[in-house]
């Protein structure tokens, strides 16, 4: 609270200091939830630090205008708490202070010299740190909380900064969450609910602290806690939105409904029973239109369809053999290892050592490599992922699945080079 320099009495307590000493009170949250606790108020003081004697006898106009910042006024209404010094100079300082008695033909006197400031009322502290509007504002929505919404009330006495952060948005979470706390309905979207202000955005910016309360809002029967907080729609029983699978046969012959490229949900995808024993996975658009006839195969846009959390998988592809074509990268390793969790038997495809040092006029380097232990690669995944995070062929090399050559696609899968005839 005191103040530094190279002048002994810029150490002297400053009024400033004392409110900035209560406002960290304030900001660390120390007198906003003794206000929604209801507490009653405790008075408490700040110690102030003022000029010694012989600093009053030195520099009498100095102590003469700090002196003059402890009067009492309008803006501070605390009160001040003084201790008798006493000083040669001090009589030239008595008109500041009753107490000060110079005796006939001395400079001395005896002055009261500010050692605490009270702060004996809440009103005190409001009116100095100027939140009076705030805290009208904050007790008025817990009142209100404590008759409508009284399981909120103490979420909201726990954190009431976080209550005044969003004063501008309060007064509608609260409505979102009473309107989803009086729906009984469980084949609703986001987008269903139907309060003035709220879309999907506004949803998604506020969805840390309406988990918070929707948490302690409804019954425990309209929670699912295995659902983790990230996951909003299933925690709290609304429709998520589907993910889609999109693939096509590779022989032109081959059609679903008549169509060469679908895009379906993920849900209809696994009660799918597709054409060919092979399904090949690709994460690159351009790679997914390229890629040449191929008789019983299925290709599919995206590992996601396959191995993302949540997506259904597919029961018939444990009768069909699974390959993964990714980049050769961490990222793209990790995804392989994924995918193998689900499907045990899935194998790589252009994803080597050989690839890889045929390519080295297509590598790039990789933004941001994650290194981390990938257990599901066999023995020369393994060692391709290894030399790539050791930087055995430079920093962070990387081949995107779309540089690699279609002629080592035939090689590998066996076709005549430049395609099937």
């Amino acid at each position: 609270m005191m103040r530094g320099g190279g002048s002994s009495r810029t150490a002297w307590t400053q009024p400033v200091d004392v409110v900035e000493a209560l406002r960290r009170r304030w900001e660390t949250g120390v007198l906003p939830r003794a206000l929604a606790d209801g507490q009653q108020w405790a008075p408490f003081s700040f110690a102030v630090r003022g000029p010694t004697a012989r600093q009053i006898a030195e520099t009498p106009d100095a102590v003469r205008s700090w002196l003059e910042l402890w009067r009492p006024s309008v803006g501070r209404p605390w009160r001040v708490q003084t201790t008798a010094a006493a000083a040669p100079g001090a009589a030239r300082l008595a008109d500041l202070t009753e107490d000060a008695d110079p005796a006939e033909g001395s400079d001395a006197a005896v002055l009261r010299i500010p050692e605490a400031v009270w702060i004996d009322e809440p009103a005190t502290a409001w009116t100095l740190l100027q939140v009076q509007p705030d805290v009208a504002w904050l007790t008025e929505r817990l009142d209100t909380a404590a008759r409508e919404t009284p399981r909120l009330r103490e979420w909201m006495g726990a954190y009431p900064l976080r209550v005044l952060a969003l004063r501008d948005e309060w007064d509608t979470l609260m409505a979102t969450v009473v309107w989803i706390s009086r729906q009984s309905r469980k084949d609703l979207y986001l987008r269903q609910i139907d309060v003035p202000g709220v879309d999907t955005r506004f949803l998604e910016r506020h969805r840390n602290v309406l988990t918070d309360l929707l948490d302690r809002q409804l019954p425990t029967g309209r929670i699912d806690r295995t659902a983790a907080r990230a996951e909003f729609e299933q925690r709290f029983g609304f429709r998520r939105r589907p993910t889609f699978v999109r693939f096509r046969p590779l022989r032109g012959d081959q059609r679903f409904a008549g169509l060469p490229d679908l895009s379906v949900r993920s849900d209809d995808f696994a009660a799918l029973a597709p054409i060919g024993a092979r399904v090949m996975a690709v994460e690159n658009e351009a790679t997914y239109l390229a890629v040449p006839d191929l008789t019983d195969t299925v290709i599919v846009l995206g590992s996601a369809a396959l191995a993302a959390d949540g997506v259904a998988v597919p029961p018939w592809l444990a009768e069909r053999e699974l390959l993964y074509w990714g980049d050769i990268d961490t990222h793209g390793f990790a995804v392989l290892d994924r995918l193998r969790h689900r499907h045990p038997r899935v194998r790589s495809l252009l994803m080597d050592r050989t690839t890889l040092a045929e390519h080295r006029g297509h590598w790039s380097r990789e933004d941001s490599p994650k290194v981390v232990m990938l257990d599901r690669l066999d023995d020369e995944e393994q060692l391709t992922y290894r030399e790539i995070t050791d930087n055995v062929h430079g920093p962070a090399v990387r081949l995107d699945s779309e540089r690699v050559r279609m002629s080592a696609l035939y090689r590998a899968l066996r076709l005549p080079l430049g395609g099937p005839s």
